[in-house]
This record gives structure tokens, sequence and C-alpha cells, in this order.
């Protein structure tokens, strides 16, 4: 993945999947690439606003038919439902009000390892949202 700029961009879907999946991100520095700064959640957040993104591109076609319809071949290899799942429910998910993506906080990796356990701050944030979690 490699963007010219900084900044917000729009990108294919190709691109912003590369952009969710990048481990070890770099930029260009004084001609030459150095590695970004670690941010421990900076996919988890890169993944959010790609799919804020997402959200509004489908909410914005939902009044431009033909739009709506290369959303829907676009994403359709990567979506699954249940098997009685109708295509007016489908439809329906274009009108939700599902607001922001947002990354919940959570406590440091574990022995260097990925593994991470809920903070306070993750459980009351789930309480707030109507969740619980265990452990």
């Amino acid at each position: 993945l490699e963007l010219a700029e900084g900044g917000r961009q729009h990108v294919d879907g190709r691109t912003a999947l590369a952009l969710v999946r990048s481990r070890h991100p770099e930029q260009l520095m004084d001609g030459q690439w150095v590695p970004a700064q670690v941010d421990p959640d900076g996919r988890a957040s890169a993944a959010g606003q790609v799919m804020d993104a997402l959200v509004d591109q489908v909410q914005g076609s939902v009044t431009r038919p033909w739009r709506l319809q290369r959303v829907a071949w676009a994403v359709t290899g990567a979506l699954t439902v249940d098997d009685g799942t109708s295509a007016a429910e489908l439809a329906s998910l274009a009108t939700l009000d599902v607001g922001p993506v947002s990354v919940l906080p959570v406590g440091a990796p574990v022995d260097g390892t990925l593994l991470r356990f809920p903070s306070p701050e993750t459980r009351a944030a789930l309480t707030a949202a109507g969740m619980t979690c265990g452990g």
C-alpha cells in the first residue's frame, strides 16, 4: 500500500483492505522510507475508519439504486448471511443508523503476545452499550 499524501483518501476496496491489513507501516521522510510510530491499536482504528467510510457509501447510495447495485456486487463475495435472510431484510440494513465504529480500549498485551484482557475502560464501554464481557 502506497499513498502519495497524508490525510483523507478515496481508495478502492483492494487498497482499503491493504490499509487494514498493514502490520508494519512506513512513511516517507526526507526521501527515505522509515518505520512509522507503532500504534498497538492502529489496525483496529484503520478498520474502524474503513467501516465508517463503507457505511457512509452504502447509506449515500440508498436514493441512487444504480450505485447501491454496484456496492451490492462489490461486497457479494465477502458477505455471508443466513439462508433465511430475504432481499428486503438486506435492503433494510442500508437505512440503519449504525453510528460511528468505535475501537474499545483494552489492556496491555500479555507477555509480548497479541493476547489482551478487558480493562476497566473496556468493561465500562461495553456496559454503556448494553453488553457484558466475561473474564
